[in-house]
């Protein structure tokens, strides 16, 4: 069973049960779907700011590593973390790193 942050409102039965039916909710996280990019396409080019360019399988190595120095720091699931940057790929990898270790809050 899932854990969730207190606070945190799922949502009403009758409309998860809906996103369901529907398939609007694929079961994957957003870590996934760089994942799944990364395996497709790792040599095109993903991510593009000011000084770097970065295709999906440089930005899931990026990613990866982050995710286990957040480990390393001690960050777990439910764990709530500030996550500031300008407009720079470094927020990319900041969110989807933290995704690594969160729970999917969608069924």
């Amino acid at each position: 069973m899932l854990k969730f942050p207190d606070g945190f409102t799922p949502y009403k039965k009758k409309d998860a049960d809906r996103y369901n039916t529907f398939r609007w909710w694929s079961g994957l996280t957003f870590g996934d779907l760089l994942d799944r990019a990364a395996d497709i396409h790792p040599e095109k080019e993903a991510f593009v700011d000011g000084k770097t360019r970065l295709t999906y399988g440089e930005a899931r190595e990026k990613t990866n590593r982050l995710a286990l120095g957040l480990m390393d720091l001690g960050i777990q699931p439910l764990d709530r973390v500030l996550v500031q940057f300008p407009n720079w790929n470094e927020f990319v990898f900041a969110y989807f790193a933290l995704q690594r270790s969160a729970p999917s809050p969608c069924c």
